[in-house]
């Protein structure tokens, strides 16, 4: 049975865009037919580790391989593309993830389908919307673009919850300009969900059917957090086509 799969691509070392269009090419011989690519973007580096800026696109894949067979079949391509996994999430020549497999959800200690990320992170929304922008987030059930507006709210509204030492002022005092201009820090009460809010939970590791509510247990490094805010932050411009005209 046929499964239109959806793949976040990203690097930043090396010729990325011809390093992608090489990963387009193994993955028609491979995995299935390549059905939609994005445009090229250009987006912040996630984390202190991350290197310079990246170049993320999404891709649509029909295939009648199954998500973990397709896991294997995209890192394999990553390691024919130069992939070296060295540090965790460091510089990379391409980083391939299963974003989406339509309605199907897996949770597994070697595959989380939705991906985790996408719901937070612009440089994997903004490409997918690009070319799917109805496709829906089987654990939210919603339209990915309606993601994608909530996130571009400004400022945009957080609650955190956490059983960590800082509370919500010392997050507030500690989080860098850039981010606090950006940011309106909303109660973080337990209570009915407030319109438009986003809620990061740091108490729960169990994923949320609520929309807007991520839940990430154990992350108490306030550096951690700020890499989370800023993934959600972040303005993705579009550079150019990752498919050949």
């Amino acid at each position: 049975m046929q499964t239109l799969y959806h793949l976040g691509f990203g690097g930043n070392l090396g010729d990325v865009a011809a390093t992608m269009r090489r990963a387009l090419t193994l993955l028609d011989e491979s995995a299935g037919t390549v059905v939609a690519a994005s445009s090229l973007y250009h987006t912040a580096p996630m984390g202190t580790e991350a290197g310079t800026g990246y170049q993320n696109a999404v891709v649509a894949l029909s295939s009648d391989w199954s998500p973990p067979a397709l896991l294997a079949i995209t890192q394999q391509i990553e390691r024919e593309c130069g992939r070296e996994r060295l540090i965790h999430w460091g510089p990379r020549t391409l980083d391939i993830d299963l974003l989406l497999a339509g309605p199907t959800v897996i949770q597994a200690p070697t595959l989380t389908i939705p991906h985790p990320g996408l719901a937070y992170r612009r440089f994997a929304l903004d490409p997918l919307v690009e070319i799917a922008p109805t496709a829906r987030h089987p654990l939210w059930n919603l339209p990915v673009r309606e993601i994608q507006a909530a996130l571009r709210q400004r400022p945009l509204p957080v609650a955190v919850r956490t059983e960590s030492p800082f509370g919500r002022r010392a997050l507030l005092e500690q989080w860098p300009e850039s981010l606090r201009r950006q940011i309106a820090l909303a109660p973080a009460d337990h209570g009915p969900d407030r319109a438009g809010r986003w809620v990061i939970d740091l108490t729960s590791s169990v994923p949320n059917t609520t929309p807007f509510h991520l839940t990430l247990e154990g992350m108490t490094s306030l550096e951690r957090l700020e890499e989370i805010l800023s993934a959600m932050l972040d303005e993705p411009q579009v550079i150019g086509a990752l498919a050949p005209a």
